[in-house]
């Protein structure tokens, strides 16, 4: 492939890849954000008529109002969209066979319960989703036994106070359930997420899962108990991170694990169609979103014409096909498998509303921020892939590639040939399977 011809036609170099993306009106996309955290809205709001009709507050469904997915509205050309949340499935072993359709388990000489719940986090006000060393300063060691490395069994008092952006939302989490294990006698294991997010992205259907000793079903209405700890913590209240209320924090099968047992994730990405041009050596360009809409199908059908996931008694696709997204991940572990089977990739525009006393956003008049909404599910998904993939596909579609790019950047497994990731305040971790959805787990 020759950059200029066949792809990056406008010859963006590193520093006009990352401004792309980055200098646009990123306030309004926050502030939606942070209101998904809260439940005051629903990410299906961000569908909008194609002749811009709606207006820019309908899509408000907190105070106890309900979300649910967006109507299809084929006169108008609105896309359907689906709320973020989880699955309740109880996932399936290595082998890909439901554990709802497992054998019995054998008794355990020591007793063992699993749990899962969801929560909602803020991107922003942690240092990612996975445990990091800056953690450490968090947890101060258990007198009861100091060789006890896990987080969860540490119940004293910190060293160090909560700082927004410190620590990880796996750390603030583990400290707020520390209580739950005050009487826990054998060690416990720290929580297992469904899906790895970095600095900056936000949680929508973030599903964990955790083992203890103990019964914790004897505790008094497990799922308020569940709540109320994480809405009691520092990042708790100041509301960067709330429990997922359906499905409802509870004990699972024995061998369930959030990030094993799943069949696939979902994430969104959404940022702003308007440019702001405030920062030198940003190239004006516009986004074809139909061109984009088309890039990113390319995805889907090698996927399936690759990838035969009707497999029997499995929901699990085979790794060896789909497509490789090496050239699309950072920080891939030498000789891992890098194939992807996508199962959905889309684009198509929508909007937010703005914020009336957020400045960045460059408007005061305007009611709303139309966006750019890109939709990916998949069996897996690699390190920075979907920040990488959204900002090489815009900028393809910006430049006017051909609508198999993707997939000649994909085959050529040329990093150099790919865009630098996209900010992360756009990206949400929207969804997680667990053996139990129709549309992508076999029935």
């Amino acid at each position: 492939m020759v950059v200029g011809r066949d792809f990056n036609r406008a010859r963006f170099d590193p520093v006009a890849n990352s401004k792309f993306l980055d200098d646009r009106p990123w306030g309004a996309v926050d502030a939606f954000a942070r209101k998904l955290v809260l439940g005051e809205v629903c990410l299906s709001s961000l569908v909008a008529p194609v002749d811009g009709t709606v207006d820019g507050t309908a899509e408000i469904s907190g105070a106890g109002g309900e979300c649910t997915t967006s109507p299809v509205d084929e006169q108008t050309r609105t896309p359907r969209l689906d709320p973020a949340a989880p699955c309740d499935g109880e996932g399936v072993d290595p082998s890909g066979l439901r554990l709802r359709d497992a054998p019995p388990l054998k008794p355990r000489k020591t007793p063992r319960h699993t749990y899962r719940f969801s929560v909602r986090y803020y991107g922003p006000g942690f240092k990612g989703w996975a445990w990091s060393a800056d953690d450490e300063k968090y947890f101060a060691p258990s007198k009861r036994n100091d060789d006890d490395k896990s987080p969860l069994r540490r119940t004293e008092a910190s060293d160090a106070p909560w700082s927004v952006g410190a620590f990880s939302a796996s750390a603030a989490t583990q400290k707020a359930l520390a209580p739950l294990f005050a009487n826990d006698t054998t060690k416990t294991k720290p929580l297992w997420c469904a899906g790895r997010t970095d600095k900056g992205v936000h949680g929508l259907a973030q599903t964990v899962s955790f083992v203890a000793a103990n019964d914790l079903n004897d505790l008094n209405a497990f799922p308020e108990t569940v709540k109320r700890l994480v809405e009691a913590s520092p990042a708790g209240r100041l509301g960067h991170l709330r429990v997922v209320e359906t499905p409802a924090p509870r004990e699972t099968h024995r061998n369930f694990h959030a990030t094993f047992c799943a069949t696939w994730r979902r994430y969104v990405y959404v940022f702003p169609m308007r440019q702001s041009m405030r920062e030198e050596r940003t190239p004006e360009r516009t986004i074809n979103v139909a061109l984009l809409n088309e890039m990113l199908g390319k995805l889907v059908e090698r996927s399936r014409t690759s990838a035969d996931v009707s497999v029997s008694n499995s929901v699990s696709a085979s790794k060896k096909k789909g497509v490789d997204c090496y050239a699309f991940a950072r920080d891939t572990v030498p000789g891992k498998d890098s194939r992807v089977v996508f199962l959905e990739a889309r684009a198509f525009l929508g909007r937010v509303p703005t914020p009336s006393d957020d400045a960045r956003t460059g408007s005061t008049k305007k009611e709303h921020e139309d966006v750019v909404v890109i939709e990916l599910v998949a069996d897996r998904f690699l390190r920075k892939l979907v920040r990488v993939l959204v900002a090489t596909a815009a900028r393809e579609a910006a430049t006017g590639a051909a609508p198999d790019v993707l997939l000649k950047l994909a085959d050529a497994r040329e990093r150099a040939a790919t865009a630098s990731a996209a900010p992360p305040s756009g990206l949400f971790f929207a969804g997680v399977g667990y053996g139990d959805h129709p549309e992508y787990d076999e029935a």
